[in-house]
């Protein structure tokens, strides 16, 4: 093997846990209490009929240490710390009892390994377990990625554990437990000390085809981390905006909002180095992509109620210092036209919104005439909307009304609790005026008719409150269009 190849194998007598033995004034890690990864395992709870989507689109080079090789199955060794460890690792050979058996099958048996480093072994039953374990000697970001084998009779699953050396037990950080070929990558925030990689056969196993690993550390990393795993994903409602980095090529940051009605997203990934090639892949429960935001750019789309994941990562290039900013805002669809040509929406603060151009939910109508002897009537008629009111729905179709002649765009819009005003005044030839007034709620839902084309609340659709309506002045029609 290359003399530069420093991860071997560490014996059962020999690894890096506390214990009171000392070497060199500093503690040596003699034991450590068994895992069983099995135990570990779980069921992921989202669907992974398309597990290939989990996989970044860059795949690890060619490892640098190929463990399990005969030439390293004949010794065990424990590897020399750096000189500013707060480790003692002290390089003692011995022969192993059988230049057959794969020795790193318990925690207690792991190899040492170096971060940074690529590495590759095999799995030679089902059900099987290799060991792993490495130093941290500062705080930093680690991503662990194992590449998963180009089979579907085979799954692995990825844990990362932290010694504990006042228990000798080991501390579970973080597991990946992708299925399938898609590819198992978790990161954590490690603090100094020694960690621990378990993997374990789930399903099936290949002696002759090695497994790919990595363990990545970054000085520089966002405040979102650790979120490199669908799993690590933070929860958001139905909006979100997010500033993160990418810190190693990678890196993913997942994220995962919920949707409770039908709603029109819009979203931006923006404050990206032209160099930099980064994505946002919007992905519904199921993993299929619904929508993809390149760099600098956004999009307005349509989505359903249901649970969805977003997912930054880079297709070329990463800056480690620069924040990338990523928006996503929703606002709930309460009528649409068949062709998905005019979609109403509103948001939380009960904005209304016809394709994303706000509408002022007023409607008004006056009417003034002066009597030729002398005295005058007027009429004025209001409805809008309230802090209270409440946006029932909004259906598609055409509208025509002696008032408002035909409006071939138009959507019916229900509100309940809305403000009603109607003032009346009359005075004919020096004689006495009439007068009379409403000013109150609508506790009942009623109908405003909005024209698309101008994105102004025209008429007043009601034959319960609306002067021309009730007293069969003047007339009125809608026409709900055909799906």
């Amino acid at each position: 093997m290359k003399k530069r190849i420093i991860a071997v194998i560490i014996g059962m007598s020999a690894i890096l846990t506390c214990s009171p033995v000392l070497a060199n004034n500093k503690p040596i890690v003699k034991h450590v209490n068994d895992v069983k990864l099995a135990e570990k395992s779980a069921k992921v709870p989202f669907n992974t009929s398309n597990p290939n989507i989990l996989n970044g689109n860059k795949k690890l080079g060619k490892p640098e240490v190929k463990l399990n090789e005969d030439s390293l199955k004949n010794s065990k060794v424990k590897i020399e710390s750096r000189a500013n460890s707060k480790y003692s690792l002290v390089r003692d050979k011995q022969p192993a009892s059988d230049s057959n058996t794969t020795i790193n099958n318990s925690p207690n048996r792991a190899y040492t390994i170096n971060t940074d480093n690529i590495y590759s072994d095999t799995m030679t039953s089902e059900g099987g377990e290799r060991w792993y374990a490495f130093e941290n000697s500062s705080n930093k970001k680690l991503t662990v990625i194992m590449q998963a084998l180009n089979s579907t009779n085979v799954d692995y699953n990825l844990f990362l554990f932290k010694y504990n050396d006042k228990t000798n037990n080991l501390d579970l950080v973080s597991s990946s437990l992708y299925p399938g070929i898609a590819n198992e990558q978790l990161s954590a925030i490690g603090e100094e000390g020694i960690y621990f990689i378990g993997v374990n056969s789930v399903k099936g196993f290949d002696d002759k085809n090695p497994f790919v690993f990595e363990v990545i550390s970054s000085d520089q990393y966002g405040a979102n981390e650790p979120d490199d795993n669908i799993l690590q994903a933070k929860s958001y409602e139905s909006s979100l905006s997010i500033e993160d980095t990418i810190d190693n090529i990678f890196d993913q940051d997942w994220s995962k909002f919920s949707i409770t009605k039908a709603s029109r997203i819009s979203a931006s990934l923006n404050n990206v180095n032209t160099s930099n090639a980064y994505k946002v892949d919007i992905m519904n429960s199921d993993l299929q992509t619904v929508r993809t935001i390149n760099a600098n750019s956004s999009d307005d789309f349509l989505l359903s109620e249901g649970t969805y994941y977003a997912r930054v990562q880079s297709n070329n290039g990463f800056d480690p210092q620069q924040k990338y900013k990523f928006n996503l805002t929703s606002t709930t669809i309460i009528g649409l036209s068949p062709d998905y040509k005019y979609v109403v929406t509103t948001d939380s603060n009960k904005k209304l919104y016809i394709n994303g151009k706000p509408i002022d939910v007023t409607w008004e109508r006056k009417h003034q005439f002066n009597y030729p002897g002398g005295g005058y009537e007027y009429r004025s008629q209001q409805v809008y909307q309230r802090s209270d009111s409440e946006l029932i729905g909004a259906q598609y179709g055409t509208y025509t009304s002696t008032h408002t002649g035909t409006i071939k765009h138009a959507f019916n819009l229900v509100i309940k609790n809305p403000q009603y005003y109607y003032y009346y005044t009359r005075y004919y030839n020096g004689g006495p005026s009439d007068h009379d007034e409403i000013h109150e709620p609508i506790p009942i839902p009623v109908s405003l008719i909005i024209d698309v084309d101008t994105g102004t609340v025209v008429d007043f659709n009601s034959d319960n409150f609306n002067f021309y309506y009730i007293n069969n002045i003047e007339t009125h029609k809608f026409t709900p269009a055909s799906n």
